[in-house]
C-alpha cells in the first residue's frame, strides 16, 4: 500500500505534502537559533564551529592536538615521507593519511562527507557536516554524534539547514507505541490505530531516542488519517508534554482535513490526511512524543491513525 507520502516529501519539511496539509506548531519555546557546530550534547563533548575558509575544503594538513611548539617549528620528515611531530613530542598532523594518537581517522583528503572531516573524525552531526562543507546535498552521511569512532548513517536535510533525521517510523509494527495496532485503510496504507482503535479518548505515546546528536532544536513531522465524522474536533500531538502542533478537522469540510473518499471504517463518511509539523527549542536526548485527539464519539464513528513519523534536531 502506498504511503501517504514517503522520505522524498520530507525534503521540503514543513511545505504541504502531495495530498492532504500541513500544519505547522506554534507551542511556546519556539525554535532556538543554531550557532557553531551544534550545541553540545547533554553528555558533553567538544563543538566545532569554524568552517574552513575555502568553502570546505582544506589548504593543506593541520594541528589536531597539542599546542604550541616550543622547539622545532614545521613537523619533520622521515625517510619514508611521513610528516611527524617535532622530535620533542609535538603534535599529530591531521591530513597527512596516517591516524596518530588522538585522531579517529585521516584520509589524507579534503572531503568533508566521506566519512572523515578535515578535523580527522567523522562530523557529529548534519549540520557540522554542512558548515564545513557548504553546498552538500541531502542525503544520507556517517554520523558520529559522540566522536567516539563509531559512526551511524543518518538522512541529512541540508536544503533545509543542516537537520539531522534521528528517527523515522512506517508504523508497519507498532514498536515502543503505548496503544494501538497496525490497520490497514484502504489507499491511505498501513496505520497504526485507524477506524475500530483510536476514537473518544484514545491516545499513543513514545519516547524517542534522539541518537545524542547534538542539538539546540527539535523538528517533528506526522502523518495522520481523519476517519468517518469528525465535527470540528482537534487531533493533537505533544512533545514532552507541551502541545506541539494541532488541527480541527469537519467531514462535512473536505478543506479542513482533505476527507474525499472513503477509505475504511463507515461507508457513510469521507476520510482524508493530514500533515502535522511543528519545532521546539530541545537539547534533551530523548523526547516524549503523544497523539491524542479531542473526539466525542466512539472509534466506530470518528477515528484517526498514525501513518508516519519522522523527528530531526538541528
Amino acid at each position: 500500500m502506498p504511503r501517504l507520502t514517503r522520505l522524498s516529501s520530507l525534503l521540503a519539511l514543513l511545505v504541504p505534502a502531495c495530498f492532504g496539509e500541513v500544519v505547522e506548531g506554534t507551542g511556546a519555546g519556539g525554535a532556538a537559533a543554531s550557532t557553531g557546530g551544534g550545541a553540545a550534547a547533554s553528555t558533553g563533548g567538544e563543538t566545532t564551529s569554524a568552517a574552513p575558509t575555502t568553502g570546505g575544503t582544506s589548504s593543506g594538513p593541520v594541528v589536531t592536538s597539542g599546542g604550541t611548539r616550543e622547539t622545532g617549528g614545521e613537523p619533520t620528515t622521515d625517510s619514508t615521507g611521513h610528516s611527524s611531530g617535532a622530535s620533542t613530542g609535538g603534535a599529530a598532523i591531521c591530513g597527512d593519511a596516517t591516524i596518530d594518537p588522538g585522531e579517529l581517522c585521516d584520509d589524507g583528503d579534503a572531503d568533508q562527507a566521506d566519512g572523515c572531516t578535515t578535523l580527522c573524525r567523522a562530523p557529529r552531526s548534519c549540520l557540522e557536516l554542512l558548515m564545513l562543507a557548504p553546498g552538500t546535498a541531502d542525503e544520507s552521511y556517517d554520523i558520529d554524534p559522540e566522536s567516539d569512532g563509531s559512526t551511524i548513517k543518518l538522512y541529512c536535510d541540508m536544503s533545509g539547514g543542516g537537520w539531522t533525521q534521528v528517527y523515522y517510523d512506517g508504523l508497519d509494527a507498532p514498536q515502543g507505541w503505548s496503544a494501538g495496532q497496525v490497520s490497514v485503510c484502504g489507499e491511505l496504507g498501513n496505520l497504526l490505530g485507524g477506524a475500530g482503535q483510536f476514537g473518544m479518548g484514545a491516545a499513543t505515546e513514545k519516547s524517542i531516542d534522539l541518537q545524542q546528536v547534538p542539538h539546540t532544536q527539535l523538528r517533528l513531522i506526522a502523518e495522520l488519517a481523519i476517519i468517518d465524522s469528525w465535527d470540528d474536533e482537534a487531533i493533537v500531538v505533544t512533545l514532552d508534554g507541551d502541545e506541539l502542533a494541532s488541527k480541527s478537522c469537519n467531514y462535512t469540510d473536505p478543506n479542513s482535513c482533505a476527507q474525499t473518499k472513503d477509505h475504511c471504517g463507515n461507508i457513510l463518511w469521507n476520510d482524508g490526511n493530514i500533515t502535522l509539523a511543528g519545532e521546539r527549542a530541545n537539547a534533551a536526548n530523548a523526547a516524549l512524543v503523544k497523539f491524542s485527539a479531542s473526539l466525542s464519539e466512539d472509534a466506530n464513528n470518528e477515528a484517526w491513525g498514525l501513518d508516519t513519523l519522522s523527528v530531526f534536531v538541528k
